[in-house]
């Protein structure tokens, strides 16, 4: 009786460049190459929320701390956001915070800086606590987007919105 064929073995081999079990596909990228590219793609998926966002008649709010503060991701940062987005809230402005859990021993997850609201909202009230937040250190900036059209803005006196006739627009004064 015939034995049943034993499943052929990969192959080892030292340096797995030269394995022909895992054939390379070209010569191997660059970190700078391939960080390149996942920036394109993160940057095809992040114009594509805007849109959808756009879709839904919702701005989005981008909170950028100054170079010599702490970085998104640490407790002080962390802390302030949440204070900030507590007024918004407390004062009956409904919005939302995307949320980023980060799978690592010394990281903070939380809050990614931005701030999603009602287009309709981003006006009085709304642009009075993020100016408020803007101006309580030099070297902060607020980024404003509503689909393809942003505004960036580093004092209260570049804010400005203003809604046309079915449609919105950004405005910002020289």
């Amino acid at each position: 009786m015939r034995q049943p064929a034993k499943p052929e073995r990969l192959r080892h081999s030292d340096d797995w460049h030269d394995c022909a079990d895992f054939p390379m596909q070209g010569p191997m990228k660059s970190i700078d190459e391939m960080k390149a590219e996942a920036f394109a793609r993160w940057q095809q998926e992040y114009d594509l929320l805007h849109a959808q966002r756009k879709e839904q008649g919702l701005a989005t709010i981008e909170l950028v701390h100054a170079d010599d503060e702490a970085s998104t991701f640490t407790h002080a940062y962390q802390d302030e956001f949440q204070a900030l987005k507590d007024q918004i809230s407390a004062a009956g402005i409904e919005v939302e915070a995307p949320f980023l859990a980060v799978d690592s021993a010394d990281a903070v997850s939380g809050h990614t800086g931005e701030l999603i609201v009602s287009a309709a909202l981003v006006t009085g009230i709304m642009i009075g606590f993020v100016a408020a937040w803007l101006q309580k250190k030099n070297g902060r900036k607020i980024i404003l987007r509503f689909g393809d059209r942003v505004i960036e803005a580093t004092t209260k006196e570049q804010l400005r919105w203003s809604r046309s006739k079915n449609s919105y627009s950004w405005l910002v004064r020289p």
